[in-house]
């Protein structure tokens, strides 16, 4: 193997790793807002209840 595929290997390695890095950044902020939409479905749950309760007690 001569230093011209040597070098095309290692920045090939750097690459794949940047994309992975890049894929795994990008499934972190999908989980994030995946958890947030969670949240404010469950606050509305909530806030819808309290309502209710509101209502019937007025």
């Amino acid at each position: 193997m001569n230093t011209a595929e040597m070098i095309q290997t290692v920045l090939g390695l750097i690459a794949v790793g940047g994309i992975g890095g890049v894929w795994f950044r990008l499934g972190s902020v999908q989980r994030g807002q995946d958890e947030h939409a969670n949240d404010i479905k469950n606050l509305d749950g909530r806030v819808r209840e309290l309502e209710i309760h509101i209502w019937k007690g007025a």
